[in-house]
C-alpha cells in the first residue's frame, strides 16, 4: 500500500527569517497559497484556504482573504503561518495587524486565534482570541452576498508578546486560525511586527567583531574571535532585516577568523548577522557605489 502526501514536511529556516522592525502588507507576493518557505496554508480539504486579493485592502492594492461566500461550510478551518522571526535583542514586542470582517447571519460565531511559537511549531501558545460580535468589523449582514470592506470597515488588532517567554527569543513564528460558522469573508491586511530593539553590546564585544573597510565600493574583511569551538552562521540582510543570502556556515575552530565578503549586491545600507551556540551579534555594512 503507498501513501502520497504532497508538502506534508516543511522546512523552516534556521535562523529566523527575518528581523524586528516588520511589516508585510502582502504588496510584492503574486501569490499567497502555497508560498513556499516563508508562508504556510492549510486549511479544511476541499474548502477556500486564505488567498492574496486585489479586491479589498487596508492600504495598497492587496490584503489576504478567505473566500466564506462561497464554499467554505460551517465548521471549515483554515490557517496559515507566519515567517520566523528574531527577537534575540527585542523587548516589549508586538504583532499588530489589520482586519475587516462580517457575518452572513446573526447567528454567526466566526472565531479568529493567533497563537505564538517558539519552537519551529512544535508547540503554541494563544495570544489572540476574538468570535461572534467581537471579531467583526460591519455590524451589517450578508446573508445574500459576499462582503467586501470599505475603508471604515477596517479595524487594528494587537497581539501582545510582550513577554519574557517569547522577548529575546531566536525564533519567533505565528499561526493564524479562523473557524468558519455563518460568517461572510475575512481580510487581513498590513502585519506589523515591532518593539524595543536593543544591541547585545556585550556578546558583540566577546567577540571582538569588527568590519572594514566600511564603507566599501568592493569587500568587506569581517573579523571576530571565537573563546571555544562553534557551529557560525554569517548571513547577509537588508536593512529591514530581510534575509538576502548566507554567506558561510559550519563548526569554527577557537580562535580568531578573518572572512572576506565581496560585493555582489548594489549600494546601500545592509546588516551582516553573525550566529554561534552562544547568541547573535550584527554589524552594519555600507555598500558605496
Amino acid at each position: 500500500t503507498t501513501l502520497l502526501r504532497a508538502n506534508h514536511v516543511v522546512v523552516s529556516a534556521n535562523p529566523a527569517n527575518y528581523n524586528v522592525p516588520y511589516f508585510e502588507g502582502f504588496e510584492n507576493m503574486s501569490t499567497f497559497h502555497g508560498s513556499g518557505n516563508d508562508w504556510f496554508v492549510n486549511n479544511t480539504p476541499g474548502t477556500n484556504p486564505w488567498a492574496l486579493t486585489g479586491l479589498a485592502s487596508y492600504a495598497g492594492s492587496n490584503s489576504i482573504y478567505i473566500n466564506n461566500f462561497t464554499n467554505t461550510p460551517t465548521g471549515s478551518v483554515d490557517e496559515f503561518i507566519t515567517p520566523s522571526f528574531d527577537l534575540s535583542n527585542v523587548t516589549n514586542a508586538n504583532l499588530t495587524f489589520q482586519l475587516a470582517f462580517a457575518r452572513k447571519l446573526s447567528a454567526s460565531v466566526d472565531s479568529l486565534k493567533v497563537y505564538v511559537s517558539k519552537d519551529c511549531g512544535a508547540t503554541w501558545s494563544l495570544r489572540y482570541n476574538k468570535s461572534g460580535t467581537n471579531l467583526i468589523t460591519n455590524t451589517g449582514l450578508f446573508p445574500s452576498q459576499a462582503f467586501f470592506p470599505q475603508a471604515s470597515d477596517w479595524r487594528m488588532e494587537t497581539v501582545n508578546i510582550a513577554s519574557p517567554t517569547y522577548n529575546n527569543q531566536p525564533n519567533i513564528k505565528f499561526l493564524f486560525r479562523y473557524y468558519q460558522s455563518a460568517g461572510n469573508n475575512i481580510f487581513i491586511d498590513d502585519l506589523n511586527l515591532s518593539g524595543t530593539v536593543g544591541i547585545n553590546e556585550s556578546f558583540t564585544d566577546k567577540l571582538n567583531l569588527q568590519l572594514y573597510p566600511n564603507p566599501s565600493n568592493k569587500f568587506f574583511y569581517l573579523s571576530f574571535e571565537l573563546p571555544e569551538p562553534s557551529d557560525v552562521r554569517i548571513d547577509l540582510l537588508d536593512i529591514s532585516g530581510k534575509h538576502l543570502r548566507e554567506i558561510t556556515s559550519g563548526i569554527m575552530e577557537a580562535g580568531e577568523h578573518l572572512i572576506r565578503i565581496d560585493k555582489t549586491i548594489a549600494a546601500g545600507m545592509y546588516l551582516l548577522r553573525i550566529t554561534t551556540e552562544k547568541g547573535t551579534a550584527y554589524s552594519r555594512a555600507v555598500i558605496s557605489e
